[in-house]
């Protein structure tokens, strides 16, 4: 599979634009906002330190910041002291000069960075946040992608709602219900039958018996 990338400047942005957008368009736009995510590259006429001055005004408003930049942008960027930084391994090397991904997060972290997340690709994600707790997310070798006509069809009986009923796994049975009792159509040997309010427009024969009314006598024993 060949993927194509295409990466183009961003519009000249002018001093004046950019002072109405970081004081009063960006406060405006995180009213409500649980977090907010800074990334890509800065458009020309926007100052290196931008994203450091938007994680600012974040941090003043309770918002908490992600940065996921690159170059000078990254760096400056770090001292607005994000919640988090997401580079991938060449952006994180760059940045600090760790070839070790994990070192690259650790460093992350001691230029202002809260928490670091490093991805390497086949070799997975290093985390590291600043009070030293650091860790790493390997690669799952057993779940490579499901080529279309490899993927196995969903049998019909997998509702999907839970672990047991996954695909080539059946739900457990139902359990059986209670078996109604039911009156016997015919009494051996019996000579009445049951009666029903319009048992006068329905008369039943005689031996037979309607299951919807009490038993009465068609003949006196005597």
């Amino acid at each position: 599979m060949q993927v194509t990338g295409l990466w183009e400047p961003g519009p000249q942005i002018t001093a004046e634009e950019w002072a109405h957008f970081a004081e009063r368009d960006f406060p405006a736009a995180l009213s409500g906002a649980d977090a907010v995510v800074l990334s890509g590259s800065l458009p020309p006429g926007v100052p290196q330190d931008a994203y450091a001055t938007l994680l600012n005004r974040a941090a003043a408003l309770g918002v908490p910041g992600v940065l996921d930049a690159d170059g000078a942008a990254l760096q400056a960027g770090l001292a607005g002291r994000p919640a988090l930084v997401k580079p991938n391994a060449e952006e994180a090397e760059r940045a600090t000069g760790a070839q070790d991904p994990a070192e690259a997060a650790a460093r992350l972290c001691a230029l202002g960075a809260a928490a670091a997340v490093v991805t390497a690709g086949p070799d997975g994600l290093f985390g590291r946040t600043a009070d030293g707790f650091a860790w790493h997310t390997p690669r799952r070798g057993g779940c490579p992608a499901i080529r279309p006509e490899r993927a196995t069809p969903r049998p019909p009986h997998w509702s999907g709602r839970s672990p047991k009923d996954a695909p080539g796994r059946r739900p457990p049975p139902t359990p059986p219900r209670s078996p109604r009792r039911r009156w016997p159509r015919h009494w051996p040997g019996s000579t009445t039958r049951r009666s029903t309010p319009n048992s006068a427009s329905r008369p039943g024969p005689a031996g037979r018996t309607d299951p919807s009314g009490p038993a009465t006598p068609l003949m006196n024993a005597n």
